[in-house]
């Protein structure tokens, strides 16, 4: 059962709203290998891995995931597919850090909500805390009906009138809401897959 808490753990830390608490629920959890990698001090799951939690219609699908209890470090690769209500991120691999509510999504970056919008990108970042997400590198909007926009203090709905190529898109999840379109962007973040550090995983 380690292998259960230990993933239970490190995602209900990721799903923490501040000022509420959750019952933590066990999600439904299958892939047809499981190990203790002691080199990387990771918890290994391959083939099919599958994650589902009901209550928060929260679904992950990858190839291949590791986890580490103490740095609340997740690392997915393959085949990736995110999925929470309307929003879906599909990509080649996810990097998570439980302690910042943050998690990288790495090549081939594919976003979609609510059918209204669909992101392209290189390599995005997303807040659970503020359900920001930045997308960057080759970024492509393509808004399929209506979707809301923010200009200064004001808020109103556009169309495809958006839809192109930019160095950087910002994003509210919760809202509905593009937040920056930037054409040139200079300060594109070098976001990479890291290795696991087993150090980082002892007491």
């Amino acid at each position: 059962m380690k292998w259960k808490f230990l993933l239970i753990m490190i995602v209900a830390l990721m799903t923490i709203v501040p000022g509420r608490t959750f019952a933590v629920e066990i999600p439904d959890v299958s892939s047809g290998r499981r190990y203790f990698d002691y080199s990387s001090g990771c918890e290994v799951f391959s083939g099919n891995v599958y994650v589902h939690w009901k209550k928060r219609n929260l679904t992950i699908t990858a190839s291949e995931a590791k986890a580490q209890l103490m740095s609340q470090k997740v690392w997915a690769s393959g085949n990736i597919n995110l999925t929470q209500g309307s929003m879906t991120f599909k990509c080649d691999n996810i990097f998570v850090r439980g302690k910042d509510r943050t998690v990288d999504i790495l090549g081939s970056v594919n976003f979609l909500q609510n059918n209204i919008i669909s992101i392209t990108s290189n390599v995005a970042r997303f807040s659970w805390k503020s359900k920001m997400a930045d997308f960057y590198g080759n970024v492509k909007v393509n808004v399929l009906s209506k979707v809301n926009i923010s200009s200064g203090n004001d808020i109103y709905s556009v169309g495809s009138s958006v839809n192109g190529t930019y160095d950087h898109v910002q994003y509210n999840v919760r809202d509905n809401t593009i937040i920056l379109l930037d054409k040139n962007f200079a300060n594109i973040p070098n976001m990479i897959f890291p290795e696991p550090d087993p150090t980082e995983n002892r007491m």
